[in-house]
Formats: structure tokens, sequence, C-alpha cells
């Protein structure tokens, strides 16, 4: 059987907003000038005379300084991090068109998808993430039923050239799975058998991180499940694109709690929408 995509995408933008401050003038100094009379002094022996009294010059007082008008720079917004917890208890608008996904005590409920002709790659895309380009990501996953030999974890990264998936089974195997849309061709990227996967209806939880690689462009991706890293994927093509959950095939019922996603820097720039009726 070959292993097909169903995808939904996410359009978003950002609304940043920023204030300036106002500079104080400088307070009033003031000064003035006091000018004397001074009168004269009447012989005994000669006639009294009038004295005219003295003139006083008036000094104009000068006003207060004044203070330069400086324009005040508006602070520069701070991009990222994006950070999103979903612990689903309820729908709070986190995840994009889900048809078959129900929020029951705690956990949400994926699948299964009807049963059909080939076997489809079912992603759920995480809105406020955005289109990541580094960060982490985790959740925890527990099998439900359907066929067990199917996969289902984190959607590592989609772009319009290829999937990428890290995945456990039931089986105790962790996988990371790139899939070429152009050629239509899945590739294992890298697999392990590992004890540190619980088997059947145990819960993991699955751990993604992508960080920048010393190649311009390009991403170190680590997969690990349960607190221990199993896999590393060098120098993977860094392209930004939309993260969230996935599962391969239908007839399959995973059960997802405790998603957590924290952007690394540096950072996209892209930011969640704000609700209607707020400003900046």
């Amino acid at each position: 059987m070959v292993r097909r995509i169903s995808i939904v995408s996410l359009l978003a933008g950002a609304l940043v907003g920023a204030c300036g401050l106002i500079a104080r003038p400088r307070a009033e100094q003031l000064a003035a000038t006091m000018v004397a009379q001074t009168s004269a002094a009447a012989s005994p022996t000669a006639l009294a005379t009038d004295t005219p009294p003295a003139t006083s010059t008036a000094t104009d007082t000068p006003g207060p300084p004044t203070a330069a008008s400086t324009a005040t720079p508006q602070p520069t917004p701070t991009l990222g991090p994006i950070l999103v917890f979903d612990d689903f208890t309820s729908d709070v608008g986190t995840w994009l068109e889900c048809d078959v996904c129900s929020w029951e005590d705690g956990v949400l409920v994926a699948g299964p998808w009807p049963v059909s002709g080939a076997y489809e790659q079912h992603n759920i895309v995480c809105g406020p993430c955005g289109p990541a380009r580094h960060f982490r990501m985790a959740v925890d996953v527990t099998y439900g039923s359907g066929p067990s030999e199917r996969g289902f974890g984190l959607m590592v990264r989609q772009t319009k050239a290829f999937l990428l998936t890290a995945e456990v089974t039931p089986h105790q195997t962790l996988d990371g799975w790139r899939y070429d849309y152009q050629n239509r061709l899945w590739e294992l990227l890298s697999g392990e058998l590992s004890g540190a996967v619980r088997p059947g209806r145990s819960t993991n939880r699955v751990e993604v991180e992508v960080a920048p690689a010393e190649i311009p462009g390009n991403v170190h991706i680590s997969i690990g499940v349960n607190g221990r890293n199993l896999i590393v994927l060098f120098n993977q093509p860094g392209e930004i694109g939309p993260v969230g959950l996935t599962l391969y095939g239908h007839a399959v019922e995973v059960l997802f709690d405790k998603f957590e996603f924290e952007e690394l820097p540096p950072y996209s720039g892209w930011q969640p929408p704000q609700p209607d009726g707020l400003t900046g």
C-alpha cells in the first residue's frame, strides 16, 4: 500500500503595538535685579534744597529656559518566542479542522478515519504554533484501537516539497519518516526498535527538537521518546512550515495529551493573530 497525505493549512498574521514616552520639561529659574534709592543729607548752615529722588533703572527679568524638544524613539517589538501548551481539557481552538477528533476526559481522541482504498497520513495542524522553523515540541501519545502496526506522533514539518514525521508504534519502534510530494515516495530516514518505547496501550511521550545546523539554511532534528534521545537527523532542509500531530492510516484511534511547543531562536517573527475586538 502507498502512504498518502491529508493536510490542513493555516495562514495567520500578527498585530504588534508600540507606545512612546514624553519628556518632561526642567523646572523654572527666575532672576531679579534690585536697585537702591539714595538721599542727600542737609548741611546745618546751608539752605535746604530739595534733592530729587534717585531714578530706578529697571532691568528685564529673564524668562525660564526653554527645554529642547527631542522625539522619543519608539520601542522595537521583540520577536518570539511562541509558546503553546494544551492539556486537551476542552477545545480552545488550537487544532484546525479535525472532523474525527473529540475531547474526552482530558485527552484528544483522534480517529478512526473512514476506511479508504489507500493508507493516508492524517495530520492535525497546530494553529498558534504558526509556520515554525526552530523549536521544541512534545506530546503524550497512547494507542487506542485499530491496526497496531500503524505509527503516530508528531508532524515535525510540512512544506510544498515534503512532509516529515516522528512516530512510535505499539511494537516499540520510533521512526523518522519523510514524504516527497513530487516523487510521491516515503523514505524511512531513521528507525529504532528500543525498550525506551513502551509497548501496547502504554503512554509514550514523543519529543522533537529542531535546531540550526552549521550549514546555513539547514537544521538538525533530534527525535526522542520518554526522555531518551534515540535519533538525530543531521543537515535536513530548514524550510519554514506548519507543525502538529500525526497518525498513519485509517481505522486507527490515538489519544493525545499534554502537548507543548516552544519556538527557539532565531525566531521566525510570526505571531499568532490577535482576538477580534482587542487593540495593541
